[in-house]
C-alpha cells in the first residue's frame, strides 16, 4: 500500500498493489489518537479540512489494519 503524496496538501491517493479496495476504509488520526476523518472512498481523500501536521492513516481491510503516517503542508 502507498499514499501519495507525502507532504500532502488537500488530498491523498491510496494505490494498493493488489487492488483490492472495494472492502477497505480509511481513518486518519491526529498525534494524540483523535479520529479527525474517517473515509469510505477507496482511492482518493479530501483533507483539505485538516491542519497543518502529521497524522496517522488506518487502512482498514478484511484481513488488516494498515498504519502509515501523512504530513500535511498547506
Amino acid at each position: 500500500i502507498s499514499i501519495y503524496p507525502n507532504p500532502a496538501n488537500d488530498r491523498i491517493n491510496i494505490a494498493i498493489s493488489d487492488g483490492l479496495t472495494e472492502s477497505m476504509s480509511v481513518e486518519i488520526y491526529d498525534v494524540f489518537g483523535k479520529l479527525v476523518l474517517a473515509s469510505d472512498n477507496k482511492s482518493e481523500v479530501n483533507i483539505s479540512s485538516l491542519a497543518n501536521g502529521s497524522y496517522y492513516v488506518n487502512i482498514l481491510t478484511q484481513d488488516a489494519v494498515i498504519k502509515r503516517k501523512v504530513t500535511v503542508t498547506k
